[in-house]
């Protein structure tokens, strides 16, 4: 079975060196089963950003989805960095893309689709994101768009544990009485009495004859 830095080079990929901060922050951290990603540039393979500029104007919409897959290299630069090795990752929770758009410019998310692309190629279908994307007026650097994203470490559950609805209820869960069965009192538990009935010819106290 392949690993994600091998299908990502399958496909013509390769991630840049680890990307340093810009700012006071840190590029990854992990909470629980969840490593989370600070908005990553285009990175490329010397270390420096692919592409700067506004998508719509000095960038076309291909510059634009070329400059969104280098992001999610820069992403995975970051996770391996993290993590040490990516395979250690099961799925993407959430993306979301700025992308740095021309006024009138209406395709950001054909702009995103080219991270997307690199993380499928990475992970498989199966660990396709929730995500979004936002056009901004500008960004840090004159850069055409930044991703930041959410990923699941470890092995999720199998589909039997997260859906199972079968008939066991495990060893503390009461049996099934069915809907017309009254629970038992138990030895110590007296039953309840049943209420004296009303003197005959005598009105229900419960009911105003006025």
């Amino acid at each position: 079975m392949s690993t994600p830095l091998e299908r990502l080079r399958a496909g013509g990929w390769e991630l840049p060196p680890l990307p340093q901060p810009k700012g006071m922050y840190v590029p990854a951290r992990r909470h629980g089963d969840l490593l989370h990603l600070s908005a990553h540039g285009p990175f490329g393979p010397d270390g420096g950003f692919t592409h700067r500029g506004v998508v719509g104007d000095a960038l076309t919409l291909s510059e634009g989805r070329a400059a969104a897959a280098a992001t999610a290299l820069s992403l995975l630069a970051s996770a391996a960095g993290a993590l040490g090795d990516l395979s250690a990752i099961s799925g993407v929770l959430r993306m979301t893309g700025y992308v740095n758009a021309a006024a009138g410019f209406e395709h950001h998310a054909r702009v995103l689709d080219g991270a997307s692309e690199v993380l499928e190629a990475a992970f498989g279908p199966d660990a396709r994101p929730a995500r979004s994307v936002v056009g901004v007026a500008s960004l840090p650097f004159d850069l055409p768009i930044v991703t930041e994203a959410t990923f699941v470490v470890g092995a999720e559950p199998a589909p039997e544990a997260r859906h199972d609805t079968g008939p066991d209820r495990g060893p503390h869960q009461a049996p099934d009485r069915g809907p017309h069965q009254a629970p038992d009192p138990g030895p110590h538990q007296a039953p309840h009495p049943s209420p004296d009935p009303a003197p005959d010819g005598g009105a229900d106290p419960g009911v105003d004859d006025g």
